[in-house]
């Protein structure tokens, strides 16, 4: 008798017997990826943690054990910032040269050089500190000024020679090529530092009043005298008892503390501020007033007594009458540069 299927299975239930059913059969050959990709990735993982682990225990977190080349390859933005600010800082810690020289020529072949000097910033007592120092109640009170900037001045007054260069002119009365030039006006003596910054490329201009003393107390070095490098006015300058009522060439005295000459006498020396009378205040990087009629000389002149050529001694000339005021023939120009670009001279 044939057995049908579910015949088979009634006896299979009656016998107790369970039914399962019929299982695929499985291969005991693994895959490609069972025997070398998955191993080959944990491999990798693994291998990936250590180098990672490694990397921050040698440079904790940093980029120290690197060079700065590295660093830069690296296009670390952070990096590149600090390096140039590491260079911004070395620039600015370059000490300025002690002297600058400065050579101009006119288009016929006439050139002459001149010398700067450097004058540190600082701080000094401004006006006539006693008053054996002088009879000019405008040198009154004290007040103490700090320069925040360094500057350079010049060694000598403007000579005749140097303005004929530049200007084409000899406005002078006492004729001599190395004497300071005069007989110029306070608006000629600006339009001469424009001219001579366009042809340098450097920034020339009058000195501020306060400029001007400091570097004629002898600046950083200043020793304290009652004229610019001496007690005495007969070591430094040329004045009223001295000069027979004449200029002389520049540098025929003894400079002050800084090497500079003719601060006290010669030519009286215009300064680039309004006038204004001294009060106590103490100021910082002082400029004068903003707006004025009368301009601040300074120095004294070979027509003037003692009392007149003291590092202290000021006065004003009025720019309404200049034309006919008889300053024009005393006072002459003393230059100032601004520190940059002073590379390109001879030192």
């Amino acid at each position: 008798m044939t057995m049908k299927p579910s015949d088979l299975n009634e006896r299979q239930r009656d016998k107790g017997d369970i039914i399962r059913p019929e299982q695929p059969k499985i291969s005991s050959k693994k895959s490609w990826w069972e025997r070398i990709g998955q191993p080959a990735l944990a491999t990798v993982i693994v291998s990936s943690f250590i180098a990672v682990a490694i990397y921050f225990a040698k440079n904790g977190n940093q980029t120290a054990g690197l060079t700065s080349q590295e660093q830069m390859q690296t296009g670390s933005e952070e990096t590149v910032i600090a390096e140039k600010q590491t260079e911004s800082e070395q620039l600015a810690e370059q000490p300025l040269p002690e002297t600058v020289t400065v050579k101009v020529a006119d288009g016929n072949g006439d050139s002459i050089a001149f010398k700067m000097i450097l004058v540190k910033k600082g701080k000094f007592t401004m006006g006539a500190r006693t008053r054996h120092d002088s009879v000019n109640e405008i040198e009154f009170p004290t007040r103490e000024i700090t320069l925040t900037k360094d500057y350079y001045i010049a060694e000598t007054e403007v000579t005749q020679r140097l303005w004929r260069v530049l200007t084409g002119k000899s406005p002078s009365i006492f004729k001599n090529d190395n004497g300071p030039v005069e007989g110029i006006m306070w608006n000629e003596a600006v339009g001469f530092t424009e001219r001579l910054s366009e042809l340098t490329g450097r920034r020339f201009r009058l000195p501020t009043e306060a400029e001007w003393e400091y570097a004629a107390r002898g600046g950083h070095k200043g020793g304290n005298h009652v004229y610019s490098g001496s007690d005495n006015p007969d070591d430094v300058a040329w004045y009223y008892r001295t000069s027979k009522i004449y200029t002389h060439s520049v540098k025929t005295k003894a400079p002050n503390e800084l090497g500079i000459y003719d601060m006290s006498g010669n030519v009286s020396e215009y300064c680039s501020d309004f006038y204004a009378p001294y009060d106590s205040t103490d100021l910082v990087d002082p400029k004068g007033p903003s707006v004025g009629n009368k301009k601040v000389v300074r120095g004294g002149d070979y027509y003037s007594d003692k009392e007149y050529v003291t590092n202290s001694s000021r006065w004003d000339v009025d720019l309404r009458e200049q034309e006919k005021n008889y300053c024009n023939y005393i006072a002459g120009v003393r230059l100032v540069m601004d520190t940059g670009n002073t590379e390109n001279s001879s030192q």
